[in-house]
């Protein structure tokens, strides 16, 4: 089955030197993506008024996109599209950089920028690199644990967080990461434990709450869950990704009118959400009210979801396969499930193939 809500990772950068400024070599940002600030320090605005200065290369995700402006929901602030590198800029100016310049701030900013853009042995190329520079620099360390967690290597990502909180406890985000990979570890005890601590360091974090929030759904405790993101939410209406878990508990609770307009924000402030997408198509296509289905809608977001994973993810195309099945697209339902069962985890292959029978019994 199609997990229900999400599990925010957040990438954690060291500011770096001042560099040359961007040329302008742009392609037009979409909502849900992410850039890196290009200059030396950048203005964030509110209302046209300065609230907050960025530092080159900091990452930063998009939610909203007004001609050359761009909506930061992390900040909470407007950014103008000449001030930011889109990823493949960043790639090519920090390696154009670290020719004259490999300093261990370069090697995380490229890191954290090939991170994001999914390039994941080449980030941990780079952490690593940066590490043997700077043994104990903890942001680096959580950095190379995001990387590690992406790639589905919990044991090693929990040791590099670990480290992190080790060297720098009183940073929120290193808990927040570590309760995230415990979560997905299965222990659903200390996931809880560190995203309370998470919350008890900075109480106004939202990316805390929203983590927090996931913990108690995992505990069975969903009033608590939709507190958090109710919170979560108010610090941070942009925020994708707690509209998505919101959406899990309130389809829990049969509110099905109001997890689909929850599932409709997560959509347009993360446009380039796959999990988004796929979590939405999934509830389109098995909602047990008949009224807030829609397979054909369903069909187009699991295969949007699917090429932006490049049908690399299993759950996802679990997801498709059930959207197509649902359409009486039997055929491709097959195919689609059968992928997916190449790239299940062992656990998850015996439940499949029993859907699989069930799908090629109506061919």
């Amino acid at each position: 089955m199609s997990r229900e809500f999400m599990i925010s990772t957040t990438v954690v950068f060291v500011l770096g030197a001042t560099l040359a400024a961007q040329e302008a070599s742009q392609h037009s940002i979409q909502p849900g993506e992410f850039v890196v600030i290009g200059k030396p320090s950048v203005e964030l605005l509110v209302e046209q008024k300065a609230v907050g200065e960025l530092n080159r290369g900091e990452l930063l995700q998009i939610s909203l996109v007004n001609g050359e402006w761009l909506f930061v929901w992390q900040e909470q602030g407007w950014l103008h599209r000449d001030d930011v590198w889109d990823l493949e800029e960043a790639e090519k100016k920090l390696t154009a950089e670290m020719e004259t310049d490999p300093s261990p701030t370069l090697l995380q900013h490229r890191g954290a920028a090939r991170l994001a853009a999914g390039l994941l042995e080449e980030a941990i190329a780079d952490f690593d690199a940066a590490l043997e520079l700077e043994p104990e620099n903890a942001a680096i360390l959580n950095n190379r644990g995001s990387a590690y967690q992406k790639q589905q290597n919990l044991r090693q990502a929990l040791a590099d967080f670990t480290k992190a909180i080790e060297l720098s406890p009183d940073v929120a985000v290193f808990w927040v990461n570590r309760s995230a990979a415990w979560a997905e570890s299965g222990d659903s005890e200390r996931a809880l434990s560190d995203a309370q601590k998470a919350v008890e360091i900075d109480p106004e974090n939202a990316l805390a709450l929203n983590n927090r929030g996931v913990s108690w759904f995992e505990n069975g405790n969903f009033d608590s869950a939709l507190a958090d993101y109710n919170e979560a939410l108010k610090l941070t209406p942009h925020f994708a990704e707690a509209y998505v878990n919101r959406a899990a508990v309130l389809k829990r609770q049969e509110r099905f009118e109001q997890a689909r307009r929850d599932f409709e924000a997560a959509i347009m402030f993360g446009a380039r959400s796959a999990s988004a997408k796929n979590d939405y198509a999934w509830f389109l296509c098995t909602c047990t009210d008949e009224e807030f289905r829609n397979i054909e809608r369903a069909i187009v977001l699991a295969e949007e979801a699917c090429q932006l994973t490049n049908q690399e993810d299993w759950n996802m195309l679990d997801t498709l396969a059930v959207a197509y099945a649902e359409g009486s697209r039997i055929e491709e339902a097959v195919a689609t499930l059968e992928l997916a069962i190449e790239q299940a985890p062992e656990a998850e292959k015996a439940a499949l193939r029993q859907k699989l029978k069930l799908f090629r019994q109506q061919q």
